[in-house]
This record gives C-alpha cells, sequence and structure tokens, in this order.
C-alpha cells in the first residue's frame, strides 16, 4: 500500500500541475456559441443554479432560490435552447444538473416537454436532493430517466456536520424517501462520499451496508474533495488523504458482488442499464444555463457565472459565453486517455480509430508510467485495483481543477 499512496502521490501533483494551466482561460470575444458538426449527436447539459442552502463541499454556480428569478430563468433557458435547435445541434441526451434542479419541477417538466419537441431525446439525467416530495415524483416520474440523488452519507454525525440533518432529516426519515424515489424511477443513482475527516472504518461500513440495503441502481462512491475554495476543513473539522486508499479499497470490495465497477468511483447493478456524467461518456457537450460549461472541437467555453446577465444576454440576442481555451491535440489526447481510464476501458484499436490513427504513440510516456507502478492487469490495458485508484486520483484532481476554475468565476 506504501508503493500505491507514492505513484497516487505523484500523479495528484502531475494532474494538479496540468490543472492549474489548463484552466487558465481567456475572454471570448463572441456573438454567439459555435455551430455543430452537423454529423455529431452531442450531450446537452443545462445549468440550474438555485439552492435553498449551500453544501460546504459543492463548488457549482448556485445562487439563492427566488421563485420569479427561477420563473425568469427557464423561460431565458428555453429561449436558449431554441437557438441551439436553430443552429442544427443533435442531442440525444439531457444532463440537467444544479443546483438543485428538482427545487423547479414545474419548470424542469415544461423544458423536458419542450426538448423532446425539437430534439432525438434519448435519456435524461436529472440531478435531486433527498426531500422530493410525492408530486414532484409523480410529476417527473416518466420524464427524467435517471435521478441521481445527493444522499453522501446516512451517519447521522457526518449529516450533522455537512448541516444536510435539518434539510433532509435523520438517518431514518432520509432511508423512507430515498426509498421512495427509487421506486418510481427507472434508473435511480445515489451520491455517496467517503474519507471525511477522522471517518471511521465501521462508520462506512454501516454507510455501505444501507446502501446494499436500498439496493439502487447505480451509484456514484466519490472521495471527499478538498478545495481551498470550499469549506470542508472547517465544517468536518480537518482533511487528510490518510485513509483513501484503504476506504477505497473497502468501497470497491462490498460493492462487487452485486454491482460492476463501470468506473472509478461509479457502479451499476450487473445486467442492468447504465449512463453516466456527462463528461464521462462524452467527448463533446453543449453546456447551457448560468454557470454552464461546453467542449466542442477542441475548445473549452464558460458561459456567464450571472444569473441575471444571463437572462438578459439571451433575452437580447446576445452570447452567453464570456471565455474559452483552445487545447493542443497531444492535451486533448491526455485528457481523452484520463476519461478511458476512468471507465476502465482503454484499448488502444479503440483509441486510435476514434482520434486517429497513431493516437495511442501520443500518449505513450503516460501508459509507460502507468505500466512501470503496476497499474494494469498483466499482459492487458485493463486497470487492477491500484490502477483504479490511480484513475481516481487523477480524475478527482480534473475536478478539483474544475471546481476552483468554478469558485474564480462566481
Amino acid at each position: 500500500m506504501f508503493k500505491e499512496k507514492i505513484a497516487a502521490r505523484i500523479i495528484q501533483t502531475v494532474v494538479k500541475s496540468k490543472s492549474n494551466s489548463s484552466f487558465k482561460l481567456s475572454p471570448a470575444d463572441l456573438h454567439d456559441y459555435p455551430g455543430p458538426d452537423i454529423n455529431k449527436k452531442y450531450l446537452l447539459y443545462l445549468h440550474i443554479p438555485f439552492c435553498k442552502t449551500f453544501c460546504s463541499y459543492c463548488s457549482f454556480y448556485k445562487v439563492a432560490y427566488k421563485p420569479k428569478l427561477v420563473k425568469a430563468y427557464f423561460a431565458a433557458l428555453r429561449e436558449d435552447i431554441k437557438r441551439a435547435a436553430a443552429k442544427g445541434y443533435h442531442f440525444q441526451g439531457v444532463y440537467i444538473g444544479g443546483g438543485t434542479p428538482t427545487l423547479a419541477p414545474d419548470e424542469v417538466a415544461k423544458t423536458i416537454d419542450l426538448l423532446h419537441s425539437l430534439f432525438d431525446i434519448k435519456e435524461v439525467s436529472c440531478e435531486g436532493n433527498p426531500d422530493i416530495d410525492a408530486s414532484t415524483i409523480q410529476l417527473l416520474k416518466g420524464r427524467v430517466d435517471r435521478l441521481s440523488v445527493g444522499v453522501q452519507s446516512f451517519q447521522n454525525s457526518l449529516l450533522l456536520k455537512s448541516k444536510r440533518l435539518d434539510k433532509f432529516g435523520a438517518s431514518e426519515e432520509m432511508l423512507e424517501t430515498v426509498s421512495r424515489i427509487i421506486e418510481n424511477f427507472e434508473i435511480v443513482n445515489l451520491d455517496m462520499i467517503f474519507n471525511f475527516y477522522k471517518q471511521s472504518e465501521q462508520g462506512l461500513l454501516d454507510d455501505l451496508s444501507t446502501l446494499k440495503s436500498l439496493s439502487p441502481h447505480q451509484i456514484a462512491y466519490y472521495p471527499l474533495m478538498y478545495s481551498k475554495y470550499t469549506k470542508i476543513a472547517k465544517q468536518y473539522g480537518g482533511y487528510s488523504q490518510k485513509n483513501e486508499l484503504h476506504f477505497y479499497e473497502i468501497v470497491m470490495d462490498a460493492l462487487n458482488q452485486e454491482y460492476e465497477q463501470v468506473g472509478s468511483w461509479s457502479y451499476t447493478k450487473k445486467g442492468g442499464k447504465f449512463f453516466d456524467e456527462y463528461v464521462v461518456n462524452h467527448d463533446e457537450y453543449l453546456g447551457l444555463g448560468a454557470g454552464a460549461f461546453s467542449y466542442i472541437d477542441s475548445t473549452l467555453y464558460a458561459n456567464t457565472f450571472n444569473v441575471e446577465g444571463y437572462i438578459e444576454n439571451v433575452n437580447n440576442n446576445q452570447s452567453t459565453i464570456k471565455l474559452r481555451k483552445v487545447y493542443e491535440q497531444k492535451d486533448q489526447l491526455k485528457y481523452r486517455l484520463m476519461l478511458r481510464l476512468f471507465a476502465n476501458e482503454f484499448e488502444p484499436e479503440k483509441f486510435d480509430q476514434s482520434y486517429g490513427q497513431g493516437s495511442t504513440k501520443r500518449v505513450y510516456k503516460e501508459l509507460v508510467f502507468l505500466k512501470t507502478i503496476n497499474a494494469f492487469d498483466k499482459g492487458s490495458y485493463s486497470l487492477n485495483k491500484a490502477g483504479k485508484y490511480y484513475a481516481m486520483i487523477m480524475m478527482k484532481e480534473f475536478y478539483i481543477g474544475m471546481n476552483e476554475l468554478r469558485a474564480r468565476l462566481q
């Protein structure tokens, strides 16, 4: 375990350094967002920034829930969606994130209905909290294919520290609401977190036992992600990576009988349908809404991080994009290699087919390093247990870099 921790620390340092330079965006003097390649089908990301209370570990763009502002925002968002359709975009999937989209179920339902009228949407994924009531369930049931519910932990002591106990109730109450949600949607993903400061091994095992008793269709079990822009250390009493690898192995071992590990922190019931977060399964996506990002044709775009400004831009038919960065081919290939490793499905032949002959050779040094630290099963590019941990470290640092960019833009 010592060698794995040393290798993980090297990876963490390298990815952190690369993220610091990769997420330095420049002003974008654009009249509109870029047009699509008509031969591609993109994923659509919609950012709904409204929350009633703010969680310490979240650095996504969010503002206080105000009914009039919510109504105006969704009206502008639907106009923006129509504008994307007029530009020729084709979307098969949509991911509605936040914030807390389910605070405005009527508006979300109206927006989903519009999407189906404009595009051949196959999958709708939406984020929500454990306090979704029966009327919201009925409104979104049949419209949302995958509901991702932020649980984080069933331990009352951790819920208290994260200020979620008052918001969503004690563990027993949350179990009832989450069970009702699971019964009503085709796919329910539960977001969990491990490696809270001074979290005990028994506490983690208790969370895993409760989680398995609920038997959700999918599970995302994230490591706690520390950033200087969040209040994690203050709220939980500190932050440490001392037990991260050990706890990660406990999570994998506890879930591998009933679930297939389809990503470094993603699990799906064996034999069940699976679709995951947009950045993992889609090379390119268009992000609409205040605080949304797009990645199109080698360029990362950042929208305005201001709700009122976004509404004004859309209503005046102006661009909502404020920043951008164009990436060189080598950087693009490194990013795509990271995603393939995260999904544990790197195959040189497929990599070359997807991104051009010789693509694997251009990430040769990275692959040699991973072989040197024994990340792969012998004679293959399939990640072993240590390799999955390394891929998790890569993705965690990438997410932290994105989170810090969001924090700087707010």
